[in-house]
């Protein structure tokens, strides 16, 4: 064969096996691990368009507004895989105060806030619950947390939320925060000044005002939180109406005011441990009102709560288990305060206290009856959140032998402010001794 035939013979089959390798495939997009959108401004303004970018007033050179960051997260259920595995929203420190009026929308354009991502947990992040406070500025509610979400609020302040009933025929509930039949954690968050009004006549209505704090109807989580100076016509603080279970650990709730339930309108299992439910006021309990379920205390204060009716602290229709907790001091506008009510159903898990007989403690049981139990005036004590000390000589100091533990017989090592407890269980929220001095109070 011809050496000219023969190298283009070759170059031909080179050529068609060349022609037979696929071509190489361009790379897929890889997801993100998750979505962040840090928030630059204090402005209420709303996302100028649905892009993945943050931005009001402009496709993508506006500001990044806590508004529009929660409307870019939203949609983040409209493409599944596009926001990776969670969502995080950064808030600065400031004040970013609601200034769209128009509340009973749900999408997030007037009045409240409202997060409505379902396939995804979305966090919101401020930086510190003194720094950061998203203020309702009294047009609406704060945060309206829609159905089947999971939301995740910790280092900020939610305050200045306002809901009115006009009518008979609707409810208010949350003015602070709504959260549906969803999860809601919050850590390190301030619920303060959100009120409830009721403005029917007659009032033979307003029980639909409820939860001037929070209210909510799912998975909920309070841990190392303040619920303060929040009022509405029932359940003052907070209002839970779930099947699910409502937890709050570490965590103060003082200085709310209703008609019924001042801190507390309860209708679903609630577990309360290393708390403190302290100074609030209501015509009928200042403390907590148990309407159904069950409710477990373990090492809580509930003290000086106030009432114009009987029982100051608490009252139970439902079904109540305690441990290693403090009723004490209640409080009462004329006349003597009871602590306690509607008793039949309580069960004491023993080395509980109350400075009365009406909570149906029994000395049998290991109860301390008709004692006082000496607590200092409710301070901060270090920790972040405040607390009713044990004064020198306090009954409820070292009143157990062994360590303080739980309904599931765990140990609870540590006290609401962090603090490690000892190996002889103090009762009650605080672990040790205060001192009350002309100086701040001294503890150790």
């Amino acid at each position: 064969m011809n050496p000219k035939t023969w190298s283009w013979l070759v170059f031909v089959i080179v050529l068609l096996a060349l022609s037979a390798i696929p071509a190489p495939t361009p790379a897929a997009a890889t997801a993100p691990e998750y979505t962040e959108f840090t928030v630059n401004s204090t402005a209420d303004l709303n996302d100028f368009v649905i892009n993945s970018v943050c931005s009001g007033g402009s496709p993508t050179g506006g500001p990044c507004t806590l508004r529009a960051a929660i409307t870019e997260a939203n949609y983040c259920d409209d493409a599944p895989g596009a926001c990776g595995d969670y969502v995080i929203i950064h808030v600065p420190a400031g004040t970013y105060t609601l200034t769209l009026p128009g509340g009973g929308e749900d999408a997030n354009t007037t009045g409240d806030l409202d997060i409505s991502l379902t396939n995804l947990q979305i966090t919101i992040e401020g930086a510190g619950a003194s720094q950061t406070i998203i203020d309702g500025n009294d047009i609406d509610r704060v945060l309206h947390i829609q159905t089947n979400t999971d939301v995740q609020i910790r280092d900020l302040t939610i305050r200045g939320g306002y809901l009115e009933q006009v009518s008979s025929s609707e409810w208010k509930i949350g003015a602070g925060i709504y959260s549906g039949n969803g999860t809601l954690n919050l850590e390190n968050v301030i619920l303060e000044n959100n009120i409830v009004v009721c403005s029917v006549v007659p009032s033979t209505s307003c029980h639909q005002s409820r939860g001037g704090g929070l209210g909510g109807n799912g998975t909920i989580m309070i841990n190392t939180s303040t619920i303060r100076n929040n009022s509405a016509y029932h359940g003052g603080g907070l209002f839970y109406n779930g099947s699910a279970e409502l937890k709050i650990f570490a965590s103060t709730i003082s200085g709310n005011q209703a008609e019924t339930a001042g801190a507390f309108l309860i209708y679903g299992p609630t577990y309360f441990a290393n708390s403190t439910i302290s100074g609030n006021s209501a015509g009928d309990v200042g403390g907590i009102v148990i309407s159904s379920d069950t409710t477990r205390l373990v090492n809580v204060t509930i003290s000086g709560n106030e009432t114009i009716s009987t029982a100051a602290n608490l009252r139970n229709s439902g079904t109540l288990l305690l441990r290693n907790t403090i009723i004490a001091y209640p409080k009462r506008t004329s006349g003597v305060a009871s602590n306690c009510s509607n008793f039949s159903t309580v069960t004491s898990s023993g080395y509980n206290m109350s400075d009365d007989n009406s909570c149906g403690l029994a000395i049998v049981t290991g109860d301390f009856p008709n004692t006082d139990p000496k607590l200092t005036p409710l301070a901060w004590l270090s920790g972040a959140t405040q607390t009713h000390g044990l004064l020198a000589q306090s009954p409820a100091h070292n009143a157990k032998a062994g360590f303080c533990t739980d309904f599931d017989g765990f140990t609870v090592s540590i006290d609401q402010r962090g603090q490690n407890r000892d190996a002889q269980c103090d009762i009650g929220a605080f672990e040790g001794v205060a001192y009350n001095t002309y100086m701040p109070v001294i503890t150790r």
